[in-house]
């Protein structure tokens, strides 16, 4: 059972570090701009089959986004940003239900005589090598290497949602979205004075407590997803462990219905402070 609380290093590319969360989120990145390509591409004036389904998820959300902003011009600003923001979350909260993340990785053993690297799948049970990479001095120490327990394991996927740098990066960008929305509708001043008012001590304080306002909208979103995101992992990693069969299907279940409603949840939050943002009368 392998459970941690911080993302693995996979391979260092000079300072950049690239960590399993950070690849399966750009797999996820890769996954959505090829389906956007290929869904322009084919789209029909007469849809059918998969454009009829695409085209009535995008029509609900737009109706969802347009309620909430009560202008069609701001509904148009809106939903590119918002639908994105939870295509994005969502697939990334569902990437850890995907057979192979978090049981296929990278094993290390290690012995006074050898060490031992192998592409490894761990189901709960037991272990099964893929390949492997041994430096041994003679056949001796190899014989005695492969019957070594695994020093140490790391997961090459791992959900981006339960990794807490990629949360707080993902609310820092909603709420810097969140200024730029009101910049762009009230104007520069027009926005900024909500935080910035000299006109009375009341009216100062109240832009100091939205300063603060702003900083906790950021901790609570990021904390909010990765805590139901990871402790779902870890829920699941506990029950496959203990009963690998069967067992496991109805949080599997709870984790999809967990997912899309957290991605629910974060998207239209952000489109709640877009519309507080650009109100004149906040």
């Amino acid at each position: 059972m392998h459970v941690s609380l911080t993302a693995e290093p996979l391979i260092h590319l000079g300072p950049l570090t690239i960590t399993n969360s950070l690849f399966t989120t750009w797999l996820v990145i890769t996954v959505i701009a090829i389906f956007a390509i290929i869904f322009k591409l084919r789209i029909k004036k007469h849809p059918r089959g998969i454009q009829n389904l695409v085209e009535a998820i995008v029509e609900c959300f737009y109706g969802i986004v347009e309620s909430v902003a009560e202008n069609p011009k701001l509904t148009r600003k809106f939903f590119a940003p918002i639908f994105t923001i939870f295509l994005f979350v969502l697939l990334n909260n569902w990437a850890g239900l995907i057979p192979g993340v978090g049981s296929v990785g990278i094993s290390h053993t290690e012995t006074t005589e050898t060490h031992h690297e192998e592409i490894a799948i761990f189901d709960g049970v037991e272990k099964i090598a893929v390949t492997n990479t041994d430096h041994t001095e003679n056949a001796e120490s190899h014989e005695k290497a492969t019957h070594e327990e695994p020093h140490s394991f790391t997961p090459i996927f791992r959900p981006g949602s339960a990794d807490l740098s990629f949360t707080l990066a993902l609310a820092a960008v909603a709420i810097l979205m969140v200024q730029f929305m009101g910049v762009r509708q009230l104007g520069g001043w027009g926005y900024f004075k909500r935080f910035l008012n000299f006109s009375n001590p009341v009216h100062f304080f109240v832009g100091l407590l939205e300063i603060i306002s702003e900083f906790s909208k950021m901790v609570s979103f990021s904390f909010r997803l990765f805590g139901n995101i990871f402790a779902g992992e870890v829920l699941l990693t506990v029950i496959i462990a203990l009963a690998p069969f069967v067992a496991p299907m109805p949080f599997y279940a709870l984790e999809i219905f967990v997912g899309a409603v957290q991605a629910l949840v974060f998207a239209m939050l952000t489109l709640v402070f877009f519309r507080m943002a650009t109100s004149e009368t906040h």
